[in-house]
């Protein structure tokens, strides 16, 4: 940036403490492009982005069309007159600091993503939307935990329950990670 070459600089694939530290290297990161969709949350990073003011990308967001057969995003789907691709991206870009990269196969397609700019989810559509969370990724390595090919088995977890029993850890330590990030070195206080 400083010799020009660059207007600003994003990264890719960081969770919440590898963001913390490229925000202390260089507080000028912009943006940070993850896999996010309704079936996987990215809640922590995503708060993290808004109180630094950068942006989510969102990658995959339509599970690589796995989620066009979800009966609540077809519902929403039907009762709008809209694609389930239309509302699974309106829902990603309705949420603040968010923006969507879908593939696309053709103009047509390109056309039909450009109309969620013109429509809105109501508060219990997204809601509804937002509780589709299944901790399902398609691009995520496995050592990350999350197996790409079973829905909602994370950690060999397959009980929604344990799924959010691990959502409300990971926040957890989240949490207490970045309390600990904001702790002054000389006197152990904030």
């Amino acid at each position: 940036r400083k010799q020009g070459k660059a207007r600003t600089i994003g990264v890719s694939n960081f969770p919440t403490a590898l963001v913390r530290k490229a925000l202390e290297i260089d507080g000028d990161v912009a943006a940070n492009q993850v896999e996010y969709h309704p079936y996987l949350s990215q809640r922590p990073l995503l708060e993290l982005m808004r109180s630094r003011g950068l942006v989510l990308i969102a990658h995959s967001p339509l599970v690589r069309g796995k989620i066009l057969d979800d009966p609540v995003l077809q519902d929403i789907a039907k009762r709008r007159k809209l694609s389930v691709a239309q509302v699974a991206l309106r829902w990603l870009v309705q949420q603040e600091r968010v923006v969507a990269i879908p593939g696309v196969q053709n103009v047509e397609q390109l056309r039909e993503n450009l109309r969620v700019l013109d429509v809105a989810l109501t508060k219990e559509e997204m809601a509804a939307i937002s509780a589709l969370v299944l901790l399902v990724a398609v691009v995520l390595p496995a050592e990350y935990g999350i197996d790409p090919t079973g829905v909602g088995r994370v950690l060999g977890m397959t009980k929604m329950g344990d799924i959010k029993q691990q959502l409300a850890a990971e926040a957890a330590a989240d949490a207490a990670a970045t309390a600990l990030a904001t702790k002054s070195p000389a006197t152990g206080s904030s």
